[in-house]
């Protein structure tokens, strides 16, 4: 087109906005938008022969993504090192636009070239090599996907990293040790032996690093009076929490294992209650947020089927974002979701919804992908699944406050249901559900006792 008729602004022929005009078919002219669309921009791909339209120089994106991908790995004299061609291939299953975007970074294109430069083995070791790259963890997760590398929780992994630069930055080395060995023996401990069984979860690594953190800062106060743990008493350990949040408390777990190995004396900590671990939405609130998840089909199906299992069932968003393909069931007659020892009938209409949620799953992976994945609500980086944390922002936004609904729906449920069946079909323990038992059994007194003190009043 020449300049003049490149300038002027008509209506589109497919979209019939007034935009600029890009080119003019028979049938009319076209925006960039709709140019992009339609037939007339295709043609045949030099290279791959595809037709579709050409991304640069006749050539398609398909094409001129591999081309590049392949070029970051190729040696100064023109070879592509074997260990490589794997990886190659992994990343060349991502969608083209999206890996030009990732391999167009700068610092992923400084990654691969150093990675190849190195002329070793891509293994966890040498990826961490280069932690501060923001791009190395969608690089792991995709090999880790095409099990170029081995499956690692990288949470623990993470928090292994982050205790070792801690603890190399306290200066005293009394202080040094004790967090180490403390850090060590009772929290990575304890989450090693739980990774094996389940992924970490993110909120699980935060909630340790505060304590580390707090212990740290709990040294570091008494070394301001010139105290040791095994010289402070217990007017300073009061001192010290009263001083902050109820989570000063948190030392409590430090100061019995320092009483245990003979590192400091026996010292009494109670743990303040925590009033809102056990408020609950209001009936009319909680009702009439289910309703809206039952029936706003304009709603993301993973949104309305995570809203309905806090909301009914109780469920956390650490267990909800870990459902598999496989914990749901469809039969002819009924579909079932296995959230504890014994499959959960879904009722009309969230049957409905959690199929639809099979058939359309969203993910926004940007490189690899996996011919199938077996997450119910995968995650952005290949091979994961959602984070509980992202899961519980977009309940947020739709005005589900997980734990209150949490709560709600447990007090209900503990109220018709027997305490051992309550624990096997929603996956809680059987403490845990006659505690929540407990609860509903003192809020339905409260509550009669409530109506009956306003029938006294005199009208």
């Amino acid at each position: 087109m020449c300049s003049t008729c490149n300038a002027a602004r008509e209506p589109c022929k497919h979209c019939g906005k007034t935009k600029k005009v890009i080119t003019r078919t028979a049938d009319g002219p076209l925006c960039s938008t709709c140019y992009r669309k339609d037939p007339a921009s295709f043609r045949t791909c030099s290279r791959c022969g595809r037709f579709e339209r050409p991304y640069r120089r006749g050539v398609c994106i398909a094409c001129v993504a591999s081309a590049q991908l392949r070029a970051l790995f190729t040696r100064d004299d023109g070879t592509v090192p074997d260990r490589t061609e794997p990886i190659i291939a992994a990343l060349a299953t991502s969608d083209p636009a999206s890996l030009l975007y990732w391999i167009n970074k700068a610092e992923s294109a400084q990654i691969l070239q150093e990675l190849v430069a190195d002329d070793q083995p891509i293994t966890h070791k040498a990826l961490d090599k280069h932690r501060a790259n923001r791009t190395i963890p969608i690089l792991r997760a995709a090999l880790v996907a095409a099990d170029i590398l081995p499956n690692r929780d990288e949470h623990l992994a993470a928090l292994e990293h982050w205790l070792s630069a801690t603890v190399k930055e306290i200066a005293d080395p009394v202080h040094r040790r004790l967090i180490h060995s403390w850090a060590t023996w009772t929290h990575l401990r304890r989450l090693r032996q739980q990774s094996t069984r389940q992924p970490l979860a993110y909120n699980q690594i935060g909630t340790v690093r505060y304590e580390i953190l707090l212990v740290k800062r709990f040294l570091e106060h008494l070394a301001t009076l010139d105290l040791t743990l095994r010289t402070c008493r217990q007017d300073d350990v009061d001192d010290f929490i009263a001083r902050g949040s109820r989570r000063r408390a948190d030392i409590r777990r430090f100061m019995k294992w320092a009483a245990k190995n003979g590192e400091a004396p026996t010292f009494d900590i109670a743990y303040p209650a925590n009033k809102r671990s056990r408020e609950s939405l209001e009936d009319d609130h909680r009702w009439g947020l289910v309703n809206r998840l039952l029936h706003q089909e304009d709603l993301d199906p993973g949104d309305r089927l995570a809203g309905l299992l806090v909301l009914l069932y109780g469920q956390r968003a650490t267990r909800i974002t870990t459902l598999t393909i496989t914990d749901l069931s469809f039969d002819d007659d009924k579909t079932t979701v296995a959230l504890g020892n014994r499959p959960l009938e879904l009722p009309e209409p969230i049957d409905d919804i959690a199929k639809q949620l099979v058939e359309h799953r969203r993910h926004h992976i940007l490189l690899s992908r996996p011919a199938d994945t077996p997450w119910l609500f995968p995650g952005a980086m290949p091979g994961t699944h959602l984070s509980d944390t992202h899961l519980s922002r977009r309940l947020r936004k739709l005005g589900i406050q997980l734990r209150r609904g949490r709560n709600a729906a447990l007090i209900d449920l503990a109220a018709e249901l027997p305490s051992t069946v309550l624990a096997n079909l929603l996956g809680i323990h059987a403490y845990t559900a006659t505690v929540w038992a407990d609860v509903g059994a003192k809020s339905k007194a409260a509550y009669a006792a409530e109506r009956m003190s306003q029938a006294k009043k005199p009208t």
